[in-house]
């Protein structure tokens, strides 16, 4: 790691992860398929990996429209028209995070 680099937040982690499977797949998916994922890139637990998972998701919806990338409907995560539209590398993944990098 860079000098210039810092290291990314948990709720980051949890970002990159939900965009990573949403990259594989644009389908709707449970938070629980996520939470394998999570769990490995931050050390929560499952309990605490849904948790965030659903915080994150609560947060987005905040955002204005066209900038929200995701949805929660239930326990399911719904990938957005602006994630559809969007190249599904990292470094877009990176560029979009709405919060504090």
């Amino acid at each position: 790691m860079s000098e210039t680099t810092k290291p990314m937040s948990k709720a980051h982690l949890i970002w990159m992860a939900l965009w990573e499977h949403a990259a594989l797949d644009p389908s709707p998916f449970e938070i629980d398929e996520l939470v394998p994922a999570v769990q490995e890139a931050t050390g929560f637990d499952a309990h605490e990996s849904r948790y965030r998972v659903g915080f994150l998701l609560t947060e987005l919806s905040r955002l204005p429209d066209g900038q929200q990338f995701f949805t929660r409907e239930g326990d399911a995560v719904v990938v957005l028209d602006e994630f559809m539209q969007s190249p599904k590398d990292p470094a877009t993944a990176l560029d979009a995070y709405p919060f504090e990098v």
